[in-house]
């Protein structure tokens, strides 16, 4: 074993999951275009978000600044201004944190949908004897 196990980060910790975005995309200040993740945070960090304690574009903890300051020290977001904003433009919703279904469902209806091949229902004989007159 060559890795040396360190405690989760508070990013780690908090980040339950970062999944690509098939369909929201955002337009970079200098006109690029960025594909967007799907970014899954604690409840703890989403109440700081909304009480202005942690920026809503970089998830920078600014406490010690105190709540909504004029903008984000790491960032530069005018977190004062656009804070409502931004929670209005990026929040989802909520949605349910790991499985919902046992291992079993989950690996069932995997190979179910993979893997399922319609089987024939009835096999008719091939000698088949046509009666007279039919």
């Amino acid at each position: 074993m060559n890795e040396i196990w360190t405690p989760p980060t508070e990013f780690e910790r908090n980040v339950v999951a970062l999944e690509p975005s098939p369909n929201r995309s955002r337009r970079l200040p200098d006109g690029r275009l960025m594909a967007e993740s799907r970014l899954t945070i604690s409840r703890a960090w989403m109440q700081q978000i909304i009480e202005g304690y942690r920026c809503a574009a970089c998830l920078e903890d600014v406490t010690r600044l105190g709540a909504f300051p004029k903008a984000c020290p790491l960032c530069g977001f005018p977190m004062r201004e656009n804070q409502a904003r931004q929670i209005e433009q990026d929040f989802v919703g909520e949605h349910p944190v790991g499985p919902t279904e046992s291992l079993v469902e989950r690996e069932s209806e995997h190979l179910s949908r993979h893997f399922y091949e319609p089987k024939v229902q009835m096999v008719v004989p091939k000698k088949i004897k046509k009666k007279r007159g039919a």
